[in-house]
């Protein structure tokens, strides 16, 4: 059985950017109308309320996002050895096979936390009108909000590109303009990407000492 096709569908497939908005769109009315549900109750509070649902999401985000991101490394390396060893990775062997399940978990994961942060994003705008309105807010504690929604935006932003990448037909490097040339072969993959994952540690490294 198979799932249905339809111009809408195959119009936000043909750009994953368009799906990924369409799919951020979706749960962001969600979440706001869990809010509004929530702020309806005898008693809301804001603040209190973002508190709850940090709570229960901030550990989930961090255990599934940390998962995500170490299965979307090997998901996208495996695209690029489709492209460049199509004898050995290509899609009528078995390590494609797995490759694909890879890239299915990697996908499915990164976009449940696109939802939880969309959840996690509107409730921290119901807590910020509440303080708000309540004027129970310091300039401090606004600083903190803004600092809070920009890094909260940097990760859907992130997490949205690196969906994209494992989803979509194209490598996400050997197939580009400026490393084609060089991602030739399995083991220039496995370098390339051996070289920027050491790159993107040492720069979170130094964001982390940054903000001690």
């Amino acid at each position: 059985m198979t799932t249905d096709r339809n111009q809408f569908d195959s119009y936000l497939k043909q750009a994953l950017h368009r799906d990924i908005i369409f799919r951020i769109a979706v749960w962001a009315v969600i979440a706001a109308v869990a809010t509004l549900i929530a702020s309806a109750e005898k008693g809301y509070n804001g603040v209190e309320y973002f508190r709850a649902v940090a709570h229960k999401l901030g550990p989930l985000i961090n255990t599934i996002g940390v998962v995500a991101l170490l299965i979307s490394m090997p998901a996208l390396v495996l695209k690029d050895l489709e492209h460049v060893a199509p004898e050995s990775w290509g899609q009528a062997t078995f390590a494609s096979w797995w490759g694909g399940a890879i890239r299915r978990i990697a996908g499915d994961l990164t976009l449940w936390l696109l939802s939880s942060f969309a959840a996690f994003f509107f409730a921290m705008v119901g807590a910020t009108f509440y303080a708000l309105f309540s004027e129970n807010i310091s300039l401090r504690e606004g600083i903190l909000l803004v600092y809070s929604y920009v890094v909260v935006l940097i990760f859907i932003l992130l997490i949205s590109v690196v969906n994209v990448l494992v989803r979509r037909e194209t490598p996400p490097l050997s197939a580009a303009p400026r490393f084609s040339r060089w991602m030739r072969s399995p083991t220039r993959v496995l370098v390339t990407y051996a070289t920027l994952l050491l790159i993107a540690i040492f720069t979170l490294y130094l964001i982390w000492r940054i903000t001690l």
